[in-house]
């Protein structure tokens, strides 16, 4: 049983650093988004996906790990406080940095959808607004040197 605290631990471990780099992704979306570059937030979006299925593919895994545990469902901080104590304090550690890591993610993910939200109204507003001037030349234009 105690390779699975192992494995868990590794796959929880994998799983941070994962997150981290939705940090630093995020990070790097809201400096993109700030500065309208298209193309380099599309290139975000495009790793920020295979980020996702990254994640979702290590949620299975520790998904499955806990439930070979015995422990279907449950919090990195609840199998601290059950786990063996050589497993223990880093089980709360890594709880500990996924709680700090998650929140940053949560919070940077809701800042850059409010920014993609004023940048499109403004993108709209000035659309309308420049829409209304009609700029054509006239039947009898001419442009003779």
């Amino acid at each position: 049983m105690t390779h699975l605290y192992d494995e868990l631990i590794s796959v929880l471990e994998q799983e941070f650093v994962l997150c981290e780099q939705m940090q630093e992704l995020l990070q790097k979306e809201q400096d993109v988004i700030l500065a309208l570059n298209a193309s380099v937030i599309e290139e975000l979006m495009n790793k920020k996906m295979h980020l996702t299925n990254m994640l979702k593919e290590s949620d299975l895994k520790r998904e499955a790990l806990l439930g070979q545990l015995g422990y279907p469902n449950k919090t990195i901080l609840y199998l601290a406080e059950v786990a063996d104590t050589q497993y223990s304090s880093r089980l709360s550690e890594l709880a500990g940095k996924f709680a700090d890591v998650v929140a940053e993610i949560t919070e940077l993910n809701k800042m850059n959808g409010r920014l993609v939200k004023r940048t499109l109204y403004h993108l709209k507003s000035s659309a309308s607004f420049l829409g209304g001037f009609s700029v054509t030349g006239g039947a009898g234009l001419s442009v003779e040197a």
